[in-house]
């Protein structure tokens, strides 16, 4: 469970141990299973890689292939993470020069209309918006949305359905209602209780198009 005194508490399975020799070095590979504790179960499963020198001292450590999914008993949770958030401008260029230079953000990658800025696994992404086609940017009013990962589009799709969420069509981020294919990636608009954008983006044929512009 997390908890500001006690951290993280949880299970470690490793299995499938295999070492082999290269030069003056030791190097170890398992599967690592992770189960967490508490209220918020979770299982994380990564290939770990070790590199151990001569003297028998770690060097290296690598986790790969790491998937997220839920304990036995829990549900797969429909959203993986955090994938981007985008802020609506309507100057490009002038959003551009203050978020890099103004907050140092670093340099952005730019997509058509977008500009983006990672952090360490996730996009804080500006882009160009009209109020009088989109509706934002609104002075003084919540304008930014968060997209968030998810397994499925349809699925989450036929969620929102059901529970009757709206699902808005808005010039600057989806070219239809509802289900939305792009490039790279589908996506799904709808809105939160508060009326905030909230988009739930499947990338396909691999997560590792994640995160890409609207």
């Amino acid at each position: 469970d997390r908890n500001p005194t006690i951290g993280l508490s949880v299970d470690v399975d490793l299995s499938s141990p295999t070492m082999e020799n290269v030069g003056d070095w030791k190097i170890v590979t398992h599967k690592r299973i992770l189960t967490g504790k508490g209220k918020h179960p979770f299982k994380k499963a990564a290939w770990l890689t070790q590199a151990f020198n001569s003297n028998n001292r770690l060097v290296l450590s690598k986790t790969i292939r790491s998937t997220l999914y839920a304990v036995d008993g829990a549900s797969t949770p429909m959203v993986m993470s955090l994938d981007y958030t985008g802020y609506p401008t309507t100057s490009l260029s002038q959003s551009k020069d203050f978020y890099q230079s103004t907050m140092k953000l670093g340099s952005p990658y730019s997509d058509s209309g977008w500009w983006g800025f990672w952090s360490v696994d996730s996009v804080y992404g500006i882009y160009t918006s009209n109020v009088n086609r989109d509706g934002s940017p609104r002075k003084n009013l919540t304008n930014g949305y968060a997209s968030l990962w998810v397994k499925s589009a349809q699925e989450t799709y036929d969620y929102l359905v059901k529970e009757g969420s709206k699902l808005p069509k808005i010039p600057s981020i989806n070219t239809k209602v509802g289900i939305d294919p792009q490039p790279g990636y589908t996506q799904v608009v709808a809105t939160d209780s508060e009326g905030n954008v909230i988009i739930f983006t499947e990338y396909t044929p691999s997560p590792n198009n994640s995160p890409v512009a609207p």
